[in-house]
């Protein structure tokens, strides 16, 4: 449970030629920790790659590591970063992370951990390589977590092969007393290589065609009184009216749907 709310449900379709990929890891190992639930590890589909929420664990032992916070973000990272390279996506390559952590006073030491992640990723990538924009990140504080872990992340990266991520125009809206800074990026996936369409012009790249995120900070702009639910629905309905505008097709269609 996070700020009051007691589920989250997010759920991805895809549609294309291409099959759907599983990386499932049902047994005792030294490079990541085996499954405690029924879920995979690792999704991909079209050039992008999802990992599950990954916790603090000693592979070895399934047991969570000793040192706190920092060193159970820490190993998750290392996790996800490790069923990433086992399916052929590098870790640098990352478009989105989901940090989970427990209690506001673990906030600041598992950013610095997550930003220290980052800047190893460019130190270690190539030097005549594109870097390519920092991931969106995530932070949610929660009350726990399972096995009482302290830190749990999730993330989300491309086939650098088969797609590339841009970075947008940053926008900003208000509406109904709420204020979106809106940081935006787009995974463009060749056509030919994504197994989603009927081109087979490997060179075809349209931002049209791509997935698009946004990652938005709201600040309340109303001298009256906190922002409810429905003031936050309206400004992100906005937002998505402004993404299609600049190019992110099918954003129209979320934002007419979204309640």
């Amino acid at each position: 449970r996070a700020a009051g709310v007691h589920v989250s449900l997010e759920v991805l379709a895809a549609a294309g030629r291409a099959p759907k990929r599983h990386l499932r890891v049902q047994s005792i190992s030294e490079w990541a920790p085996r499954m405690i639930g029924p879920y995979c590890q690792l999704t991909a589909h079209g050039g992008i790659a999802r990992t599950a929420g990954n916790l603090g664990f000693d592979s070895a032992t399934m047991e969570l590591v000793s040192g706190g916070v920092r060193a159970e973000c820490r190993a998750a990272l290392a996790h996800c970063a490790a069923v990433l390279c086992a399916e052929g996506f590098a870790p640098r390559a990352a478009t989105q992370l989901l940090v989970c952590h427990v209690g506001a006073t673990n906030a600041r030491a598992v950013g610095a951990c997550v930003a220290g992640w980052l800047a190893r990723q460019r130190d270690r990538a190539a030097n005549d390589a594109p870097e390519p924009p920092p991931p969106h990140v995530l932070h949610v504080e929660v009350a726990s977590l399972p096995k009482a872990g302290l830190a749990e992340v999730a993330m989300e990266a491309v086939d650098e092969v088969v797609a590339r991520v841009v970075a947008c125009e940053p926008f900003r809206v208000v509406c109904s007393g709420c204020e979106l800074e809106c940081d935006v990026h787009a995974v463009v996936r060749r056509r030919g290589d994504a197994g989603g369409g009927d081109s087979d012009d490997d060179d075809d790249e349209s931002p049209g065609g791509s997935v698009v995120a946004a990652q938005c900070v709201a600040r309340n702009r109303r001298p009256d009184g906190p922002l409810d639910a429905e003031q936050v629905a309206g400004a992100a309905r906005c937002a998505l009216r402004e993404l299609e505008a600049r190019g992110g097709r099918g954003a129209g269609a979320a934002a007419a749907a979204l309640v």
